[in-house]
């Protein structure tokens, strides 16, 4: 697990957010904040390295490894930005043959014109057609916004997965502070 410092000690990669959603589900109690109705502040059962080579197998793709390391060591999906971070069950790859909104000849090449990774993963669903993503294999964790409501607006974002789930603790927490 990677680790960095926080107040001088060391913590692993996810610490910091687990304790975050922790004190949100405290502080939220009746589940007053965006999207925790769905995820109500938990977290699934995290999965095996089997379980997750066996859905990259499945999806034909290789999962970024600080997604990777949240299903190993915090759970398969739960609290997060908008309704919450998909299970690996959930994942939707963009482009994907099975959204009409995509050619399926194309292969993804519409994102290259772009200056864009040729495949996303869909991890975050922030509502009304507006996805949080991460490239397959980057490891970089880097996140890029995808909006279908807008002809398939897709761009790159600048912050990682853990720096959008610890802005996401901190603004649910504010918001939800100010309501009390």
């Amino acid at each position: 697990m990677s680790a960095y410092l926080h107040d001088g000690k060391p913590v692993g990669t996810f610490d910091i957010y687990q304790n975050e959603v922790a004190q949100l589900k405290k502080l939220d109690k009746k589940l007053t904040g965006f999207g925790s109705h769905t995820h109500r502040y938990q977290f699934n059962p995290v999965l095996t390295l089997s379980e997750i080579e066996q859905h990259e197998e499945k999806l034909g793709v290789k999962l970024p490894a600080i997604l990777r390391e949240f299903y190993l060591t915090v759970g398969n999906g739960g609290a997060g930005s908008g309704y919450g971070i998909y299970s690996i069950n959930n994942l939707i790859a963009i482009p994907d043959s099975d959204n009409s909104g995509f050619d399926e000849e194309d292969n993804g090449q519409w994102l290259v014109d772009l200056g864009l990774p040729a495949k996303l993963l869909a991890v975050m669903d922030l509502g009304c057609g507006y996805y949080l993503c991460l490239e397959p294999g980057d490891d970089s964790g880097k996140m890029y916004s995808y909006d279908v409501t807008y002809d398939e607006l897709c761009k790159p974002l600048n912050q990682t997965f853990v720096e959008t789930l610890l802005d996401w603790a901190e603004e649910s927490r504010q918001k939800i502070s100010e309501k009390n």
